[in-house]
């Protein structure tokens, strides 16, 4: 049922709702929001890169090429590096905030637009992957991959609309009745994506996809914890297993490490714009690695971070 242990699971996929609730509970400082950025935003960021040339079965992959693995992924972080240190995202106007499509003509704009819209594709599809991972050990048996996937990509694009829009498509006064039926809407979705479900960690990680986008209405640290801090956590718990079981050892070292790379790089920011441009190129090649490293129908992948996903080659995967 679990992708490593119950201890694991709880706190590096499944933690994302329990820590949204404590930060909407206690509303700490803003300071928190940097810890949890200090702790794991880079670190993730590093992982899917870190894991895939520390495994040597994928690394052969890797090796052989050298144009998907290693050019693209080098001029992906030139360009994105150079255009942050050269470019500016003054979008202001009159004191407001504003876009327009001939902006895109500026390197810098175009390139934020191009970021944003890859990075919520890439956190729509990776709640997708943990879904399917946890469907091929259910004891429900397999759940519907095109469900999982509408679900997934509809609560990240509703959170998306809020925050980009904060929901000025409805009226100030109608605001408030909008987010309860939005509530309401997204308790009786969960209650029938929950129905018949056996499977613990799916209804759990179910509870985090959807949640967030309802109730980000009434709480920013909730949607923050919920969407965004557990997908580092994710990222770092996937690859840190893999890379635990590959050499059979803790898989505390490498999340420790890319925790600790992470903080080193945050902990640099006197130089800000380089740390922007580096953690911007960083991000593209992130996107990049991270969907090839856990493409699991491509037989390649299966045969070597696949079998070490679970620690176990036998299992049947669902991709």
């Amino acid at each position: 049922m679990w992708i490593r242990s119950p201890a694991w699971d709880g706190f590096w996929l499944l933690s994302g709702v329990p820590l949204a609730l404590g930060l909407w509970a206690t509303s700490p400082p803003p300071i928190t929001t940097f810890l949890f950025i200090l702790a794991f935003r880079v670190g993730h960021l590093a992982a899917p890169v870190a894991c895939a040339w520390d495994h040597e079965g994928f690394r052969r992959l890797m090796l052989r090429r050298k144009v998907v693995f290693i050019a693209i992924p080098a001029a992906l972080f030139l360009i994105a590096a150079a255009i942050s240190l050269s470019g500016t995202f003054d979008l202001r106007h009159d004191d407001d905030l504003y876009f327009h499509w001939s902006q895109l003509r500026v390197p810098a704009i175009a390139t934020a637009v191009v970021y944003i819209a890859w990075n919520q594709w890439h956190l729509a599809m990776q709640n997708f992957g943990v879904l399917r991972l946890y469907a091929a050990r259910s004891p429900s048996g397999p759940a519907s991959r095109t469900i999982d996937k509408a679900v997934c990509f509809g609560a990240i694009g509703y959170w998306t609309l809020g925050a980009v829009t904060h929901m000025d498509f409805v009226p100030i006064p109608n605001q408030l009745l909008f987010a309860y039926i939005s509530c309401a809407v997204g308790g009786v979705l969960l209650t029938a994506l929950l129905w018949g479900e056996r499977s613990w960690p799916r209804i759990i990680f179910l509870v985090g996809v959807i949640t967030p986008a309802v109730l980000a209405n009434f709480s920013f640290l909730y949607a923050f914890a919920a969407i965004l801090v557990s997908h580092w956590l994710v990222a770092i718990g996937l690859a840190a297993n893999v890379d635990g079981n590959h050499h059979a050892r803790s898989p505390l070292w490498f999340a420790g490490s890319v925790m600790i790379f992470g903080a080193i790089v945050v902990l640099l920011r006197r130089h800000f714009e380089v740390i922007l441009a580096m953690n911007l190129g960083l991000s593209f090649v992130h996107y990049w690695y991270d969907r090839r490293l856990w493409k699991l129908s491509d037989p390649q992948v299966r045969a070597t971070i696949g079998r070490d996903l679970f620690g176990s080659p036998r299992l049947r995967l669902v991709a």
